[in-house]
């Protein structure tokens, strides 16, 4: 890789609010009730070129989601990004990395 470039994608939240999600809602349940539109999104950066794709988790958190509904929702975050990579008309090499966000709490020393 230290000769290459390494091209990720871009805003996933902003396009997923062009799509419709509504203001407070998880983008992460987006992963389940609309994976079709997250693919479609994913795709479109493997198709204009982008090496890594990152799941749709920045949000999944034990603070905001249960333990069964948080692995549901990374699990098919995940799965939704090798689809988007399968479905790809790009040829270059396509990883899917994990989106780690903060916790969006203050927690104590």
């Amino acid at each position: 890789m230290k000769d290459h470039f390494l091209f990720l994608d871009g805003g996933m939240g902003t396009l997923l609010q062009e799509a419709g999600l509504q203001p407070g809602e998880l983008p992460e349940r987006w992963n389940v009730s609309h994976p079709e539109e997250i693919i479609r999104i994913q795709k479109s950066y493997y198709d204009a070129g982008s090496n890594v794709v990152l799941s749709n988790t920045f949000g999944a958190n034990g603070l905001k989601f249960d333990d069964e509904e948080l692995e549901t929702l990374v699990t098919a975050a995940v799965k939704n990004a090798r689809e988007a990579a399968a479905r790809s008309t790009g040829t270059q090499e396509k990883f899917v990395a994990l989106d780690i966000g903060p916790l969006g709490k203050l927690l104590k020393p």
